[in-house]
């Protein structure tokens, strides 16, 4: 009888470990999760102020005479009405 206590004793003692083993893995996969999706909202910020610099960059360096469309391709009626609202 003592041999059937003692493989029960056992086998329980390898669920338990094995639940143990299973629920510490969901828990550092969590974890990771986790990491990765705070990493992700820094990188969304760090990556949007970026863009507003380089944006900022950009238009401060347009050439002159960038307030005026480039012409090339209109007719003469739509180049003189144009002339005409400004």
């Amino acid at each position: 009888m003592s041999t059937r206590a003692g493989t029960a004793a056992r086998g329980h003692f390898v669920r338990f470990a094995a639940s143990h083993i299973i629920e510490g893995l969901a828990w550092g996969a969590g974890f990771v999760c986790l990491g990765a999706w705070a990493l992700g909202g820094l990188m969304s910020v760090v990556g949007k102020q970026m863009a507003m610099q380089r944006f900022a960059a950009a238009s401060t360096a347009l050439p002159a005479g960038a307030d005026t469309p480039d012409q090339s391709l209109w007719a003469k009626e739509r180049i003189e009405a144009w002339r005409a609202s400004s």
